[in-house]
This record gives C-alpha cells, structure tokens and sequence, in this order.
C-alpha cells in the first residue's frame, strides 16, 4: 500500500507541477506594464480628491512589487499619469486584493475630475466595472490624464499589487485562471460526490465528515481568491466582513477533527485527544455562528474596531489548532496501523504547509513584509496533495471494509450451512424413529387386518378394502420415508388432483371440482410434487377449518406461468390474527412457495375463501 500511495504521490506532484508549467508557458508572454505609482497616507481618512488637489499633496514614489502597508487606520491614495504616445488605448488597472472595503478610481483630465467608479468589498458585487474575483479597471488611455486611486481599509491590513494590463492580455489571464479553478471545482465535486456514495454503501460516518471537510475548505479557497463573493454571496456584501476566510476556516476545521475522531478512532484509544478536539471543535462552530450573526446584522459597519478583534482571536486559535493538529499526527504516526501511519505523514505534509500560511499572515501585519506565496496558492497546492493522499486511503479503507463484509457473509453463510445440517440432521433422526414406530405398531397391525381378513370367504367389497390396506400400507412406507407421491410421480399432476378430487367427494361432505385451463405445464418431478403438496395442504385447511359445503380447485396454465386457486364458500378467516399466530401448515405452505418462487395471494370473507398460488414463466405444451 505505501507504494502505491508513493507512486501516486509522485504523480501528483508531477501532475501540479505540468499544470503550473503549463500556466506559466502559457502566461509568460502576457506582461505587466510599467506603471509610476506615488502613494500619499491620509491619516485623517478626511481628504477628497479636490482637496488633495488644491493643497498640492506630495506624494511619495512607491517601491516595485508587492505593497504592504499592515494594519492601518489610515485611508491610502495612489497617483499615476498615462500618457496615450507610450501605452496602447485600452488599458485595465488591477488591484489583487479583492477585500478592501471601499475603491475609488478618479481621473483628472485638463483640471476637470471624472470619477470613473465606486466599488469595494462592502457594496455589491455588480458594482464591480469588471466582472471578475479582483478590482479590474478599464481604462481609456487615448487621452492624458492623471489617476488618483483611493483605498479604504480602515480597520484592518492592506496588502496589494497594484498592476496595469493591456485589456486584451489581462482578459486572456483571467479565462487561464477562471479554467484553472473550473478543474479545482470539478476534482472536489467529484471525490465528495464519491465519498458521499461509500458513506451511503458502508454507513461509516468517516466519508461523510471528510466530503464536509472538503466543501469546508473548498469554500475557504473561494473566499481567499473571491469567486466567493462572486458566485456564492455577490448580494449580500454584508458577508466580506468580519472577513469569510476566518469563518471558512472555522467551519471546516471542525469538520476536520470530525473525520479525525472516526479514522483515528480517538474516543476509544487517545482520550485526551479526544476531548480536546471536542472541546476545540464545539468552539469553533459557535464561533462561525457568531460570526454568521455580525455579518447578517452589519456590525462591522458600525464598529469597524470587530474586524481586528475577530483577526486577533483568529490568530490565537490558529495557534492552537496548529498544535492540536501537530498532537493528531504525533499519534497517528505512532499508531499500529499501517494506514493511520499514512494518515499521519500526509497530515503531517498538511500541518508544514497550514503553519507557513500562519506565519505569512503574522508577518503581513508588518509595513514592508511580502509573502513567500499567496496563502490561497499554498493552500490550493497543499490542498490538492491532502486531497490524493487522503482519497486513497479512505479507498482503501472502503476496499478492506468491503472484503471483511464479504469475509462476515461468508462466515455467516458457513454458520447457516452448519444450523441447516444440524436441523437436517435431526429430522432425519426423528424420520427414522417414526419410521420405525410406524413399522413396528401400524404395520403390524395392518398385517394382521390383512391377515385375518384372508381367511374370510372371498367377495368383491373384500377385495377392495384388501386392496385398499395395501394402499395404506404403501402410503405409511412413503410417510416414514419421506417419498415422492406415488400418483403424482406415476401419472403426472392433473391426474393426480383429478383422483385426489374424486376420493375426497367419496368420504368428505365438502364437494370439490378439479378444473385445469390451459396448456399441460412442463414441470420437475420435483416441482410437481411441491404444488401436488400445496394443493393438499389447502384442501385439508378447508375440510378441517372452513365449514364450506362446496370446493374449487382450479389449475391454468399459460405463457406468464401458473395459477394455483382454492376456493370454498365457508366462514372464512382474519388474515391479520391469521399471520401472526401462523401455525406450522401456513408456514410449510408459505416455505414450499418460496421454494417455487411463487406469490401467495389470499382473500377470505363471509362469503368463503381463496387462495391462489402464482408461479412465474412455467413453461407449456
């Protein structure tokens, strides 16, 4: 099993590694062009365009890359100038970070001011100028003009690139990335959907919890690079804050410790890890439905001092699920099992790269400090190697619980066998015992009657009731040995119940009709044995129970199978108190039924009862 877990391992990384290749080659003739940003910091966040303007505000260049002003209470402007003779016509501005509360963009054209558009985080999605997961501002550099970006995120850290596209490469980056994501959606839909039908095949809580844990950090995924806001919540801006990242992680990392209680099997073996990540997860699901409350009720708005508080108790969890996180894999790495031990070094993988991302975000809080690696790409990355590593083992799992079902079915299958040889066994035991009790009392008193009755002067009645101990005689010998009818066997089934019909309207004082419809059945011996016996167990019930005065038995043969019907004009019978106090011939009927895969349908009232036997594709002559 490690192999084949290292083997598709390896071509996962291979697999993440030609898809980032693929992106790169396929995005490296798209370049970014230069732009001259001057960055001013309105520490009174008071200052509008035109005041800038007027009061001649300096502006300070800003270094190339990444900017990162940390935390802030400061709204921050930004300045460039286009001119038309050194870039193409249509341009697009992007801003990368697609959380910051509010974004103007103004152009200044000849002293006279265009705002070209309001947006932000906390309005509504389609006031974005560019349907897109970032801020995307077209522009049209035919003209000169200066621009004067404005970013508010009072409150909380401000971190962005800030980067100017020709419209048409800028356009042709996104749809890579837009199908880049399209394949991320499609790979977890389809191991949830998976681990939702072994949840449905098994039972085991396991799947379940893990399918919850992937939509959990699926949807973490989309709040970080906002097609959150774009696809899920694009109405109600009200959810961006307190930030949906925080409360992305707050619901799928209990669904996490979830699915570690079941594989690990915590609450039997580590206790004390188990009520930990109890205690842990009950908070953080509390947590995400306070958050859910402040974001519904606007709080944020009104007290924008929450978003920091909130980031600050983030930062404090965060550290302790890292740790509880760095405990499950302590434990599972030095479990007995080989798939716990698996368990263990993939999760181990996951914990390295979840503590990296915690520490960039610790340091982005810093002015100046940059990241090593955009925390939704480090996650996606580590995201996609949990994803096959812990697949597998729950395929795996899924396989060896399936094999030991099969091991129990055939354990249970032996286990049968054996009680159907012991019951066999001990029919068999009392079969020879009446067997010899028939012999030994009945016959000889039958070879006596026969006996005694030679010597009497010979006529025709004696002959018969000679002829008819004979009869008797064999009928006890097939009794005691549990033969074939010998009518049924001798002259087939319809002639059978013709005669069994005729000697009963001789000694009975129901009368009954035999009719047979249809085609001659092709049928086993054995087959005709069991419906000849059926037909003789009901014609007992109705001679015994019914108090009819007339009987049908009626046989119809046909291309779709065989009709059995008993029916009598008696005083018929409650099939509720019927079925449940079932005595040993309504149990020996319904168990030779089952033995000719026939349905037994009955219908009694005060106008008599009848029972009809059907028996599927019965072939005819």
């Amino acid at each position: 099993m490690a192999r084949n877990l290292i083997l598709l391992f390896s071509l996962v990384i291979l697999a993440i590694s030609g898809f980032a290749w693929y992106h790169a080659k396929s995005v490296s003739p798209l370049k970014v062009l230069p732009i001259q940003l001057a960055h001013w910091e309105d520490t009174t966040s008071r200052a509008t365009v035109r005041q800038v303007l007027q009061l001649g505000i300096k502006f300070v260049p800003t270094p190339p890359g990444k900017l990162n002003f940390g935390y802030t209470e400061s709204i921050h402007w930004f300045r460039y100038r286009l001119e038309p003779d050194r870039m193409p016509n249509e341009l697009t501005l992007e801003i990368r970070n697609h959380v910051i509360s509010y974004v103007d963009l103004i152009a200044v054209r000849q002293g006279k001011i265009v705002s070209l558009t309001q947006t932000g985080s906390w309005l509504p999605f389609a006031r974005r100028p560019t349907p897109t997961k970032t801020f995307a501002f077209p522009i049209d550099a035919s003209q000169p003009a200066d621009y004067y970006l404005r970013l508010d995120n009072r409150y909380e850290n401000l971190a962005t690139d800030i980067l100017l596209w020709r419209t048409s490469d800028f356009e042709n980056k996104e749809q890579r990335e837009y199908f880049l994501w399209g394949i991320f959606t499609g790979v977890v839909l389809l191991v949830v959907l998976l681990n939702l039908i072994f949840w449905k095949a098994t039972a085991d809580r396991v799947y379940l919890w893990y399918a919850i844990y992937l939509t959990g950090l699926s949807l973490r995924q989309y709040a970080d690079s906002g097609l959150g806001f774009q696809y899920v919540w694009p109405n109600f801006p009200e959810m961006n804050a307190p930030n949906p990242v925080i409360q992305a992680n707050w619901l799928y990392v209990p669904a996490i410790l979830q699915f570690q209680q079941y594989f690990l099997n915590l609450r039997q073996e580590e206790h004390a890890l188990f009520r930990t990540t109890q205690g842990l997860k009950y908070f953080l699901w509390a947590g995400s439905i306070m958050l859910l409350v402040l974001q519904l009720t606007g709080v944020s708005r009104y007290f924008p001092q929450t978003e920091a508080i909130i980031t600050s108790i983030h930062a404090v969890l965060a550290i302790i699920v890292l740790t509880v996180f760095v405990w499950v894999s302590l434990v599972a790495v030095k479990s007995d099992d080989n798939l716990k031990q698996l368990y263990g070094v993939g999760f181990t993988i996951q914990t390295a790269g979840q503590i990296l991302n915690v520490i960039q975000n610790i340091l982005r809080f810093s002015t100046g400090s940059s990241y090593l690696v955009d925390p939704y790409l480090l996650l996606t990355i580590i995201f996609f190697i949990d994803l096959v590593v812990f697949a597998y083992l729950l395929a795996y799992r899924y396989r060896q619980s399936f094999r030991q079902n099969q091991e129990l079915q055939i354990s249970l299958a032996q286990a049968q066998q054996g009680t159907n040889q012991q019951i066999i066994d001990v029919l068999d035991s009392e079969r020879r015992h009446i067997h010899q009790l028939l012999l030994s009392e009945v016959g000889k008193r039958l070879h006596k009657t026969r006996h005694t009755l030679s010597v009497v002067n010979p006529s025709p009645m004696l002959a018969d009731a000679v002829q008819l101990i004979e009869q008797i005689d064999q009928d006890l010998e097939q009794i005691a040995q549990n033969k074939l009818p010998v009518a049924v066997v001798e002259k087939g089934l319809t002639q059978s119940l013709t005669e069994l019909v005729q000697q009963l309207n001789q000694t009975q004082s129901v009368q009954f009709t035999f009719t047979q419809m249809g085609g001659q059945p092709v049928l086993t011996t054995e087959q005709e044995v069991q419906i000849h016996r059926i037909i003789t167990e009901l014609i007992t019930n109705v001679i015994k129970h019914a108090q009819a005065t007339r009987a049908q038995v009626t046989l119809v043969t046909d291309a779709g199978g065989i009709s059995l019907t008993v029916s009598d004009d008696g005083k018929g019978f409650d099939r509720v108190s019927t079925d449940r106090k079932a005595g040993i011939g309504t149990q020996n009927l319904k168990a030779r039924a089952r033995d000719l895969q026939a349905q037994v349908r009955q219908e009694s009232g005060d106008s008599g009862t009848t029972i009809t036997l059907l028996i599927p594709q019965i072939q005819t002559s």
